[in-house]
């Protein structure tokens, strides 16, 4: 009977410790330090475990199955500074809560420089540029010695007969 229920005892304990999962997870949200916005896709990475998942449209997020351990948690969102926090416990058959604030950081975008350029449907045409000789212009009957009336022709400046005035594009209203 000492055997019997010896036994039995033996094969609960077994059943036991079977049950237990030796997985944990990690639950939390991600919101912004100043206003405390949360964060609809902020990316929540487990570093070194390549595992990871997205904040939700409230903002946040939940990792399960993970092995028991110490881990390092990277967090990233557009316009925001990454930031990792070390030493993050996941035990065994519990759910670890880790709630990350981000700062805003500036994006620094490199020079623009904007060219005028030409659209075409049907193919590409070969650039066509437009320039005015001063013989050109003495030989236009209609504006030979009024230099604002000659460069309202050229491209990307408009300008009417009366006033005598032009505007180039981008740029505020010449008068004379």
């Amino acid at each position: 009977m000492k055997i019997t229920l010896s036994l039995i005892w033996l094969s609960c304990l077994i059943t036991a410790a079977a049950a237990q999962p030796d997985k944990g997870g990690l639950n939390g949200k991600i919101s912004d330090t100043k206003t405390g916005e949360l964060l609809a896709g902020a990316v929540v990475e487990i570093v070194g475990v390549k595992r990871g998942t997205l904040t939700g449209e409230q903002g946040y997020y939940t990792i399960e199955d993970l092995p028991a351990g110490v881990y390092t948690i990277k967090v990233s969102y557009i316009g925001y500074q990454t930031r990792q926090v070390k030493g993050v416990e996941i035990g065994a058959a519990g759910v670890a809560r880790l709630n990350v604030e981000l700062e805003e950081e500036l994006i620094r975008l490199s020079a623009m420089t904007v060219t005028p350029g030409r659209f075409a449907i049907m193919g590409k045409e070969p650039e066509v540029r437009q320039t005015l000789t001063r013989e050109d212009i003495q030989s236009i009957p209609q504006f030979g010695e009024d230099i604002y009336r000659a460069v309202a022709r050229l491209s990307g400046i408009s300008g009417s007969d009366f006033p005598a005035r032009f505007t180039v594009r981008g740029g505020s209203t010449t008068r004379c």
